[in-house]
């Protein structure tokens, strides 16, 4: 089972940051793979502008890390390709084409676009939540999610909505 990862990086230093955010993205997909990650530029706010420019970021942001990504898939599959070649490799190659294999086969799922908030306005933050209900509710990267879960869970839950009874944590 996936997990649901968030990316937030101030979105007033995408245009300036693109690389480092793909170099962050490549982390990710050791970490990550098959996962959901949602990207987020936070301090909307703060980008001088408005609207248009902050969109032009996230846009700039997103297309860099995809780029990255994509380059850093490709010479995974080059290397993959090559060790597979090789006639008499070592325990190390082969521990490393297995590697390849399983990252190959279950790619990061990174969201198309990333999403501009804004803690001090409110910015974006009912487009956030879409975007996290729409990937929590993907039932190929979430097969169990909304469905029965044992009478422990509920417990839990329930102790959880009488402990927290102004606002839910849950």
């Amino acid at each position: 089972v996936g997990s649901l990862v968030y990316f937030v990086c101030p979105i007033r230093f995408a245009h300036t940051a693109t690389k480092l955010h793909g170099i962050m993205y490549t982390s990710l997909t050791c970490v990550c793979c098959r996962d959901q990650v949602l990207m987020v530029g936070s301090h909307a706010d703060e980008v001088k502008g408005g609207e248009p420019v902050v969109r032009a970021r996230c846009e700039a942001m997103a297309q860099a890390v995809h780029a990255e990504l994509g380059r850093y898939r490709a010479a995974q599959e080059q290397e993959l390709a090559e060790l597979s070649s090789m006639q008499g490799r070592s325990a190390a190659a082969d521990e490393r084409v297995r590697k390849l294999e399983r990252v190959l086969s279950q790619p990061l799922r990174l969201s198309p676009q990333a999403i501009a908030v804004s803690s001090k306005t409110g910015q974006g933050f009912d487009e956030l939540r879409e975007m996290i209900l729409n990937a929590a509710f993907d039932k190929e990267a979430f097969p169990t999610f909304g469905s029965k879960q044992p009478g422990t869970y509920g417990a839990i839950h329930r102790k959880l909505l009488r402990c927290h009874t102004e606002e839910s944590s849950v």
